[in-house]
């Protein structure tokens, strides 16, 4: 063998294991119950969502927090383009997405539950064409952004995590 293909090897395998652990970890995020104070555990839920996205309605009875619908071009760039201050250029493509976040109850326990709200505009629709998150259709760069989302919260309510030391204090 020789040096280059074995750097090629271990460069593979490392991006392999990072792809595996980081699978494991959503998996951990996804599967997670919480014991303690609901709403210091939804405070911490809420603060989780705000620091990459602007919340525009929570619930603080059914546990529902709504982030504000944003623009994004097709390959997951922010669209923040203005023409004459008029507002967002919008191009075939280009997706809406929001986030639903829940703190669910789960018998004694809860748990969270993040759900992209994603919609693409296309030329010729008048009205911007829904996508279901499970759907081939949407872009690989908003699996990324709920997962990191999801494993953030996850991150965050750590102390709270059923089976975690001190859990539920």
């Amino acid at each position: 063998m020789n040096l280059r293909a074995g750097t090629i090897g271990v460069s593979l395998a490392s991006v392999m294991l990072a792809a595996c652990a980081s699978s494991g970890t959503m998996q951990a995020a996804r599967d997670a119950r919480y014991q303690g104070d609901r709403s210091a555990m939804l405070e911490t839920v809420v603060e989780t969502v705000q620091a990459g996205y602007e919340v525009v309605n929570l619930n603080p009875e059914t546990g529902l927090i709504v982030t504000r619908d944003r623009w994004y071009e097709k390959d997951g760039t922010f669209e923040d383009k203005k023409a004459n201050e008029v507002g967002i250029i919008v191009e075939d493509g280009s997706i809406l997405l929001r986030y639903e976040v829940h703190l669910l109850t789960a018998g004694p326990e809860y748990r969270v539950e993040v759900t992209p709200v994603i919609a693409q505009f296309r030329n010729g629709y008048a009205a911007p064409f829904k996508l279901k998150p499970d759907s081939l259709e949407v872009p690989g760069w908003i699996h990324g952004k709920t997962e990191k989302l999801t494993v953030a919260i996850y991150d965050a309510l750590a102390r709270y995590r059923v089976g975690a030391p001190g859990a539920g204090q």
